[in-house]
């Protein structure tokens, strides 16, 4: 089996399980992956971790633009090796229908049945610095669960903002997740390029801040500091509080309650 074939294998067998065998026949090392057969973005993404698994061959960010079988299976053919890892990032993937979702309405509810039936699957590869860090659904829920159960200890009720002041990484999508799974409403602020002029920085968010009305800011170590520049316009802020300070208030609950 050449290359190309399967890739249109691979894909037609993720296409079958996510939206059936009319799906899977419109598969054709031609045929657009998104417009054709019905693949967004995550489900690209999915795609990418199967081929590797097949093939051996490691799938950068790049990949993620192919939108053809053909286009990917000559981007393949000059991939390196895909490095050996642990269970968690070659996590096999189990049949759709073996996973139920029950009655999961919120995608907090979703995440967390999701986390209960495959912890070990593959949820996203972080870049960090010079290298890949595999985060599973196991290890999303983990965080973010303790990160609402802290929320929730200091008063954050259904439908209130908080913000986040993060770079993109675990404590980012586990607080974002944490905010979810909590009830309240994620305000997601950019990061300061430049952290020497983070002052002034974080006086421009705070009308972002004011007009939200969040209490509580998830972020940065390094903004600790300089929250007194976000009170004149946000009064309502309270000291922003690190992902690692909820988690940490998370466990030390559980603790208290053993």
């Amino acid at each position: 089996m050449s290359l190309e074939q399967e890739v249109v294998r691979v894909a037609s067998d993720l296409a079958r399980e996510l939206h059936g065998d009319r799906a899977a026949r419109a598969v054709s090392p031609t045929a657009s992956l998104e417009r054709d057969v019905g693949l967004g973005s995550l489900e690209r993404a999915e795609l990418l971790t199967r081929l590797e698994a097949a093939l051996g061959r490691e799938c950068d960010d790049r990949f993620l633009v192919l939108d053809t079988p053909r286009a990917l299976a000559a981007a393949l053919e000059r991939a390196p090796a895909a490095p050996a890892g642990p269970a968690p990032e070659r996590a096999a993937a189990v049949d759709a229908s073996a996973v139920t979702l029950g009655q999961a309405t919120t995608l907090g509810a979703v995440l967390r049945e999701r986390a209960l039936a495959e912890p070990r699957r593959l949820h996203v590869r972080l870049h960090v610095d010079d290298r890949v860090e595999p985060v599973t659904y196991g290890d999303l829920w983990r965080g973010a669960e303790e990160i609402a159960r802290a929320l929730a200890a200091r008063g954050v009720a259904p439908g209130e903002p908080v913000a986040l002041m993060l770079p993109t990484g675990l404590d980012y999508l586990q607080s974002f997740m944490g905010v979810v799974a909590a009830g309240g409403v994620a305000v997601p602020l950019y990061p300061p390029a430049r952290l020497d002029r983070l002052g002034e920085y974080l006086r421009r968010q705070s009308r972002i801040l004011a007009n939200a009305g969040a209490r509580v800011l998830i972020a940065m170590p390094e903004a600790a500091p300089v929250a007194h520049a976000l009170r004149a316009d946000a009064p309502a802020l309270a000291r922003p509080v690190t992902a690692a300070a909820l988690r940490d208030e998370a466990r030390a609950l559980a603790a208290g309650g053993a």
